[in-house]
């Protein structure tokens, strides 16, 4: 691991300069066509907001929009393939809650909570950022892969 992790860091050391060098073109150069720091160069002095802090701001949108929902959707998608009977539980909780295609919607999904379980595996399987989401060890512990790991 120490190679991959030294490596990790050198890539964003050079992922760090480049994203600079991008902003501090950016700010020197005016333009009359708007782009996505365009309202957040407008209000900078009143705001206080650095280079290195729009830096990190456009790197958030470039990890934004690179795809995410697809990434997770596909995973969720090749697992719900690979193991049938999970497949058929989540069919199951849907059919049972809606009886039309058209009651479905970000609002009335929201209540299903094995749905909810599947999408928050997916992600944590295939995480389609960087980092994955946090995993929290409840009460007592738990062994994971024969290492024990203590509540938080």
């Amino acid at each position: 691991m120490p190679g991959i992790i030294k490596d990790l860091v050198q890539d964003t050391k050079r992922h760090e300069a480049y994203t600079m060098a991008l902003i501090d073109k950016n700010v020197e150069t005016s333009s009359n066509r708007p782009d996505y720091l365009t309202r957040t160069l407008e209000d900078r002095q009143t705001n206080k907001i650095s280079n290195v802090r729009l830096a990190a701001h456009a790197s958030d949108f470039v990890a934004a929009g690179s795809e995410p929902t697809a990434t997770v959707l596909s995973c969720i998608t090749c697992y719900l393939l690979k193991i049938p009977n999970v497949g058929r539980r989540l069919l199951e909780e849907i059919r049972a809650i809606f009886k039309s295609c058209n009651d479905i919607n970000a609002a009335s999904a929201s209540s299903l909570p094995y749905l909810h379980a599947v999408a928050l595996e997916g992600t944590r399987i295939y995480a389609p950022l960087p980092l994955g989401p946090p995993r929290i060890v409840l009460r007592g512990g738990d062994t994971v892969d024969g290492h024990f790991l203590p509540a938080q």
